[in-house]
């Protein structure tokens, strides 16, 4: 299965680097298109981030690491306090 995450804003843009080191490993996307990810997020622009396959407890510990960003999180499809489905 793969799984997502929503963003739906960053304030920070010195928190880009982190960002990308966040997810370069974890996420589907590469490093260019995660750069320009977090642009749109300091833009105020909804991004969705998919995942490779990966355990429920390291997924859950990237969502975390992303919150510390003080980035905005949407919906989640395996984060029991982002998605709606596992409340």
């Amino acid at each position: 299965m793969t799984h997502f995450l929503e963003l739906l804003k960053a304030h920070n843009k010195d928190f880009k680097v982190k960002f990308i080191s966040i997810l370069k490993d974890t996420s589907l996307l590469n490093v260019k298109d995660l750069s320009a990810s977090f642009d749109s997020l300091l833009e105020s622009k909804k991004i969705t981030i998919l995942f490779k396959d990966l355990d429920l407890d390291h997924l859950n510990n990237i969502v975390d690491s992303i919150a510390e960003l003080e980035i905005h999180i949407g919906n989640c499809s395996f984060h029991e306090e982002y998605d709606p489905n596992l409340s």
